[in-house]
């Protein structure tokens, strides 16, 4: 006979990595935003402060607001850099500003940090089949 138990994981996270594609004409986007390359624009986020990686001193405060419907695609990243967990479609809402997940909407202070990033850290719509989790930052 076999079986499969689902056990619970504990999983450490420290980042979220988003994809998505890049709609200039659809929304009023700085045709500048760092991070666009190509069709896609591609970054990394500490969960625990809402600092966009690698973010450039130059390109001061900006405002990301797009259409992502269901193109994008999103990972959590452990400390090391492996990725815990992916999903596509819709951006996850509980983490990632949005509206409804149809939209990303993240308002960027000059430092790179999202001043509109959730306080509380909810990673739950990577586990849509999961009734609880324990989140453990370690940075």
């Amino acid at each position: 006979m076999k079986s499969t138990l689902l056990l619970p994981v504990e999983i450490e996270v420290s980042k979220v990595a988003l994809s998505i594609p890049n709609r200039h004409g659809d929304w009023s986007i700085d045709l500048d935003f760092p991070f666009f390359s190509g069709d896609r624009c591609r970054m990394t986020i500490d969960i625990e402060s809402g600092k966009i990686d690698g973010w450039p001193e130059n390109a001061g405060s900006q405002n990301l607001y797009m259409l992502v419907s269901i193109t994008g695609n999103y990972a959590l990243l452990a400390p090391d850099g492996t990725e815990v967990a992916r999903m596509t479609g819709q951006s996850p809402p509980r983490i990632i500003p949005s509206h409804f997940g149809d939209t990303i909407d993240l308002e960027i202070a000059a430092d790179g940090t999202i001043t509109n990033w959730p306080m509380v850290k909810d990673i739950s719509d990577f586990f849509p089949d999961n009734k609880s989790y324990k989140l453990t930052n370690s940075i």
